[in-house]
């Protein structure tokens, strides 16, 4: 899963690769979600005006903007995607939701496991 720090919350600030450090059509397209905090996002998504689908795409996609800062050892956005699918299906058919469903979240360096440390050598 992944998580956005508030780091990464403006990326205005930083200068993007190829580009002038604004937003980009796919950011513009995104940018009020990334501005929700992980409170407000989760209130969204268990009300269902906002899919856990759209979310985990839009941090996706500032993952990959912001990949020059080397600060992810690693994303599978597959099952970030599958997983967010999952609880938006959970959510149409009415079933209770957990406390951060919808959330996707990024284990911190210390929680690095061992098969990422043998993949990626870098925790």
């Amino acid at each position: 899963m992944i998580a956005v720090s508030r780091r990464f919350r403006h990326c205005e600030a930083y200068e993007l690769p190829g580009g002038e450090g604004g937003p980009d059509g796919e950011e513009a397209e995104h940018g009020g979600l990334l501005h929700l905090t992980a409170t407000e996002a989760v209130r969204h998504i268990s009300e269902g005006s906002l899919s856990a689908e759209t979310y985990a795409r839009a941090l996706l996609a500032q993952a990959e903007r912001l990949n020059f800062l080397d600060m992810i050892i690693s994303i599978d956005p597959d099952a970030v995607l599958e997983a967010a699918h999952l609880v938006d299906v959970s959510q149409r058919r009415g079933r209770r939701l957990g406390p951060v469903a919808g959330l996707p979240l990024l284990p911190g360096r210390r929680a690095c496991s061992r098969t990422v440390r043998e993949r990626t050598r870098r925790c």
